[in-house]
């Protein structure tokens, strides 16, 4: 455990040295003192249910979401696997918090990948950023890829 983080030791502190100030300082400048265009860009990439419509209604579109899922489940249409428990336990930790990116939703996608579900949330984005609102909606648009992602992904045999 000590030579993985000694090892990114070494490599972070030399490089957030670097610069004028240094990175370092600049990263916590903008964490401490956002201007205008990083926090736009921070909303549009949160794709926390309950930052963007509030406690109740994101806990209520999460509950939707949750019975669509087991109603899958109970119909046939979803052969529950350990993949999905993982995926689903980061989906919804990732809709819960304050902030979570969507990058980092990216680590639930990997335990239920599907072709069908790829060019779902290809379409999905570029309808949305097309024809619908996609930037103030992120959330919805990323809870039913999640959801369609469930019912998409078939498990290997174990």
């Amino acid at each position: 455990m000590l030579l993985p983080f000694g090892i990114v030791v070494l490599v972070t502190v030399p490089i957030s040295l670097v610069g004028s100030p240094p990175l370092f300082y600049q990263w916590i400048s903008n964490l401490l003192n956002p201007n205008t265009q990083n926090e736009f860009w921070w909303s549009v990439n949160n794709l926390s249910l309950t930052s963007s419509l509030g406690l109740l209604p994101g806990l209520m579109a999460l509950l939707l979401a949750i019975l669509i899922v087991i109603s899958g489940i109970w119909i046939g249409w979803i052969q529950w696997s350990r993949d999905h428990l993982f995926a689903s336990l980061l989906f919804l930790s990732f809709f819960l918090l304050p902030y979570a990116s969507q990058q980092s939703v990216s680590s639930a996608f990997a335990f239920v990948p599907s072709g069908p579900s790829l060019a779902i949330q290809w379409i999905g984005v570029l309808v949305g950023l097309r024809f619908l609102d996609y930037n103030n909606h992120v959330p919805l648009f990323i809870l039913f890829f999640c959801v369609a992602s469930m019912f998409l992904f078939r498990a290997r045999e174990e």
